[in-house]
């Protein structure tokens, strides 16, 4: 029991360090080590709560810059990493249905680049910007499909390149 008591305080101690110092991860981690010792430690409950709100927000403002500085697509991946973090993020959900709405009057512009580098046969960059158009309107049917397509062609050419390289 001693031993216990000892751990839990390390383990809480721990915890609140890493949540002062914004590694709200590994305070989550070390909140869920409290528990497991001791399940009725309400601190270590609340400090879990804490933890997932505190960096749902720090990535929800990560995004937030992202959107300011002119990277929607950087902004779209932080902003859904605030919803993986904590689905109940409202001002998240909020801030990532505006950049998409925004963005989405670029759609065509997006689809037709990623087209180009395509028939160019530059399937990276064409997987890179189908990828980035998917994350504004996550289902256009066109990107999808050169998305798949660009993956198809990008991999036959590798094998194609080590089948000439082992000649």
């Amino acid at each position: 029991e001693k031993l216990s008591g000892t751990k839990t305080r390390e383990l809480l101690n721990s915890a609140d360090t890493n949540f002062k110092n914004k590694n709200y991860a590994q305070a989550r981690a070390d909140y869920q080590k409290v528990l497991a010792i001791n399940p009725s430690i309400s601190s270590a409950k609340e400090g879990i709560q804490a933890s997932l709100l505190a960096q749902s927000e720090q990535e929800r403002l990560q995004g937030s810059d992202f959107a300011k500085r002119g990277k929607p697509f950087e902004a779209i991946k932080m902003f859904m990493a605030s919803l993986r973090t904590l689905p109940s993020n409202g001002q998240a959900t909020s801030d990532l249905n505006a950049i998409r709405s925004f963005e989405s009057s670029n759609m065509k512009t997006y689809v037709e680049t990623g087209i180009n580098h395509y028939n160019d046969r530059n399937y990276n960059s064409s997987i890179e910007i189908f990828e980035n158009a998917l994350l504004v309107v996550p289902n256009n049917k066109e990107a999808l499909e050169y998305l798949r397509l660009s993956y198809k062609k990008r991999d036959a050419m590798i094998v194609l390149r080590k089948k000439l390289e082992n000649q």
